[in-house]
């Protein structure tokens, strides 16, 4: 199976592809709560529609980098910025993504949604944006404690 360019691209060795239905649940997560103005992946075109014009975020170009660099979680789902009506494919990988040197328009975002840094063709102008879930405070809680039981472990 060929690896995926955003895949590649972010130097990602291992990751799981979520394909479909369980793709769009994922997705539609996400719409709802990093980017509520859009309801449906309904109708959204690959080159027409982005969805990180449409984000609110809460920090952006080198302070949202610095805000997702002090950020870690035990997974991170990867979701490129076409997905929507023809392509229903998200990545999820135990790595985390660094930085975008390709000008890949993706999400990057821990598995319970605590938080997610977005990336596009923008970068160093409007992008990157880091945007924070209403329950980032309970939600990173969480993600600190598993990555401290994951070190411990390790050990």
């Amino acid at each position: 199976m060929k690896t995926p360019k955003v895949i590649k691209d972010l130097s990602i060795q291992k990751y799981k592809s979520i394909e479909d239905d369980k793709a769009l649940i994922i997705g539609q997560k996400w719409l709802t709560i990093f980017c509520p103005s859009i309801t449906s992946f309904r109708g959204l075109k690959h080159c027409m529609n982005t969805l990180w014009e449409n984000m609110t975020g809460d920090f952006f170009q080198e302070e949202a980098q610095e805000k997702y660099e002090r950020h870690a979680a035990p997974s991170y789902y990867i979701m490129e910025d076409n997905f929507g009506e023809n392509e229903k494919v998200i990545y999820e990988s135990r790595t985390k993504p660094i930085k975008n040197c390709h000008g890949n328009e993706v999400h990057i975002f821990p598995k319970n949604f605590a938080w997610c840094m977005t990336y596009s063709h923008e970068d160093g102008y409007i992008t990157p944006i880091f945007s924070k879930n209403k329950n980032y405070e309970k939600l990173e809680k969480m993600n600190l404690k598993s990555m401290a039981e994951m070190e411990r472990i390790r050990l």
